[in-house]
């Protein structure tokens, strides 16, 4: 009498594929949170520029849009994000201005290389609302 997959009483554990299988997701996994920890640290580096012009500039009453976007630019040299990245970051940069109020808007995309030609994008929008004199 045939019981079953033939062979099945004597194996053990898993099978060499199936270790490499195993791997192989681990290994993606493990690349897929690498890529998105170092997106999400860049996000919280720009983030924390954005709110620290409405501590800088808040109740200030020469407050202009080169001068906003030159302490955002040092804030972000200082927080090691390179020179092309902050260039573009401030053109990005929408000044809308409102009676005693500043907004300024920052809408981007982080892109990262994940394989072989494909890439992980994603895309963000940081708003403050300065108060000006």
């Amino acid at each position: 009498m045939v019981s079953g997959i033939i062979g099945a009483g004597r194996q053990k554990g898993m099978t060499v594929g199936g270790w490499a299988l195993v791997l192989m997701i681990i290994g993606f996994f493990g690349l897929l949170s690498f890529v998105m920890i170092d997106i999400h640290w860049e996000k919280l580096k720009i983030r924390s520029a954005v709110e620290m012009l409405k501590q800088k500039f808040n109740k200030e009453s020469d407050v202009s849009d080169k001068k906003i976007k030159i302490t955002f630019d040092k804030k972000l040299s200082t927080d090691y994000i390179e020179s092309s990245r902050r260039d573009e970051l401030k053109k990005l940069m929408v000044f809308k201005r409102d009676i005693g109020e500043l907004k300024v808007i920052l809408n981007y995309e982080i892109r990262r290389s994940f394989l072989a030609g494909y890439f992980i994008s994603k895309r963000f929008k940081h708003e403050v609302n300065i108060k000006v004199r």
